[in-house]
């Protein structure tokens, strides 16, 4: 516990303990960017979502890495400084999700066993796109520095669900298929075996305001907020789905497939956004 205690204590006197040299490293080092230089930029969350953990009484935390995940969206970002107080830049939000839910129930119609069980599967995929280009100045004298601009976004998104059943559907024994909150549909009878959301664009012009601390030479910790105007656009997308049929002619039942269009929408409104990461980590050489 005291050793942790002291690491602790370690990581967060080094900014302060760097502070205090003035604006070069011992060796002559500038610490501020420079003209030409160039930034990459990353996610910090996860790195302090790590550090966090440590304080929650839980045990074999996984270390942070920098996957595009729904829950932590990894946005990267590079800028070009013109001068030493503005820069172009620009900017990747990536996020990517992948679930699957398996269930199991009974099999219909089994004359051998009673308790034999099939599978019933929901797999849902979702992912969301931003790109962003734009200008940054910034001001101060020490290693804290403030930055402002604007810059436009682009925003592309698409979701997919698919379903797939062990038994063949049959209205009359509906509890034998997995009810995965949206699969059912009552109004027709039947079951989702897929639904696709229409592909959702979005444009935005933003301006932002933030801060960032140079913490050692051409490394420094900051994060931004952002105001303006976006649009946002879903298209139609399609719904398949199975349904118990009737056969006029013969007077047989049997199922059949339909796919069906499902409406878009669209948004407009002006909005305060966070799309750079709550704290961000950036490097320049």
């Amino acid at each position: 516990m005291k050793k942790t205690f002291v690491i602790i204590m370690m990581v967060f006197s080094i900014p302060l303990m760097i502070s205090a040299q003035g604006l070069t490293s011992k060796n002559g080092v500038p610490i501020l960017p420079e003209e030409g230089e160039w930034c990459l930029g990353i996610d910090a969350v996860p790195f302090f979502v790590y550090m966090g953990n440590f304080f929650n009484g839980n045990q074999g935390n996984g270390a942070p890495d920098f996957d595009f995940t729904g829950a932590y969206p990894m946005t990267l970002y590079v800028k070009h400084f013109k001068s030493p107080t503005w820069a172009m830049r620009g900017k990747l939000r990536i996020s990517y999700d992948a679930f699957t839910d398996k269930e199991f129930v009974i099999q219909d119609a089994t004359t051998v066993n009673p308790d034999n069980m099939v599978e019933d599967k929901a797999k849902r995929t979702s992912m969301d796109i931003v790109l962003g280009a734009g200008a940054e100045m910034r001001r101060g004298k020490g290693r804290l520095q403030g930055v402002y601009g604007a810059e436009a976004l682009f925003m592309f998104g698409a979701d997919k669900n698919k379903f797939e059943y062990g038994n063949t559907w049959n209205p009359d024994i509906s509890h034998h298929v997995t009810n995965f909150g949206d699969n059912i549909l009552e109004e027709y009878e039947g079951i989702v075996t897929e639904d696709k959301s229409g592909t959702t664009l979005g444009f935005s012009i933003r301006a932002f305001v933030g801060a960032e601390y140079f913490f050692a030479p051409k490394i420094s910790v900051g994060g931004e907020f952002g105001w303006g105007p976006a649009i946002m656009s879903e298209g139609k997308g399609t719904m398949t789905y199975e349904f118990v049929d009737y056969n006029q002619s013969t007077g047989d039942t049997f199922i059949n497939s339909r796919t069906v269009e499902t409406g878009g929408e669209s948004q407009f409104g002006f909005y305060m956004d966070n799309l750079s990461g709550a704290i961000n980590l950036l490097f320049y050489f």
